[in-house]
């Protein structure tokens, strides 16, 4: 009887850390292996010779954790901004509406996220403090006629160049911030794949005048199409 009790725990702690033993790398993952808490591999899922089944020593000598290296996507908070002004003073406030598409750059960013942030969760509100400061800094630089303007610049819309290259702005001061030196990729592993502006809105005061703004453009246009028409008609 006090031998059934000595080995049925042994027994179960054996299965239990023969188990630990195991562990697989899905295509959709990074797996990032320390030993005694200091990073010894990491693997790659998406590449065939890393993904599947690994064996490892058992816990706690060696444990693994788990990095999704998919595209994300995270919702920026509203923000109202401050533009300029045609002297290059402060403008008028917009509201903008955006969100970013953002990844875990590659298989050598793993540890420097893991460092960084160690989840997810932690890398989203991170981000979403730090393009809160470049938007401002980004917006700050346009007029609030650049972005709402509707004047076609060759084929494409004004606004949407614009915005674009307010996209591009945000873009650009995030890199020259997060990049490390000789082009060895981010501080802290995140690569922004994308920002994209949702929605702009206008203030109250500043609405009419928009919307006068752009019938007046719009009549301009009507009546340069209609001389043109009647000369052509001559």
């Amino acid at each position: 009887m006090n031998r059934k009790i000595v080995w049925v725990p042994t027994v179960a702690l054996l299965l239990f850390l023969g188990s630990t033993c195991f562990y697989t790398v899905d295509r959709t993952e990074f797996v990032y292996l320390t030993q005694f808490g200091r990073h010894i591999a990491t693997f790659d899922g998406a590449d065939d010779a890393e993904a599947g089944l690994h064996v490892k020593w058992f816990w706690p000598v060696q444990s693994v954790r788990r990095v999704d290296r998919r595209l994300q996507t995270i919702e920026l908070p509203p923000a109202d901004l401050v533009t300029t002004d045609p002297k290059g003073t402060i403008g008028e406030r917009v509201g903008l509406d955006a969100y970013v598409v953002w990844q875990v750059a590659d298989k050598a960013a793993v540890d420097r996220f893991i460092v960084s942030h160690g989840s997810l969760a932690r890398a989203q509100d991170s981000l979403r403090d730090r393009l809160r400061g470049l938007l401002h800094g980004a917006v700050v630089r346009f007029r609030l006629e650049d972005l709402i303007g509707i004047r076609k610049d060759g084929e494409q819309l004004l606004v949407e160049k614009r915005r674009k290259d307010l996209r591009d702005a945000i873009l650009r001061a995030y890199r020259e911030q997060q990049s490390l030196p000789g082009g060895q990729g981010m501080r802290d592993g995140i690569d922004i794949v994308d920002i994209q502006i949702r929605r702009l809105s206008y203030p109250d005061k500043v609405r009419q005048a928009i919307y006068e703004r752009i019938i007046s453009e719009r009549n301009i246009e009507v009546a340069e199409k209609l001389n043109r028409g009647r000369f052509e008609a001559d």
